[in-house]
């Protein structure tokens, strides 16, 4: 599969507000495709968008998940789709 097809597919999951399969995706691209830029000129693009999405900033789940908390940034990110699923 080609990185345009893989963006493709990250750019239809966001029209369609399907974030989760949009995040699976990006992991896709960035694991296949580790030294390409184009995936991060795509996520700049609906960063917006993304903000406007999430009120807990993806930051504080990141520092949550990587004090090795990962069951506290679970909980946040249940609360997150109990308020906007």
């Amino acid at each position: 599969m080609s990185i345009d097809s893989n963006l493709q597919k990250i750019e239809n999951a966001i029209k369609d507000q399907d974030l989760l399969e949009a995040f699976n995706e990006i992991k896709e691209t960035r694991n296949n495709y580790p030294y390409n830029n184009r995936v991060n000129k795509l996520i700049e693009k609906y960063k917006i968008e993304f903000q406007k999405k999430f009120v807990i900033k993806s930051k504080e789940i990141m520092r949550i998940y990587h004090n090795n908390k990962p069951q506290l940034a679970i909980s946040k990110l249940e609360k997150l789709l109990e308020k906007e699923p």
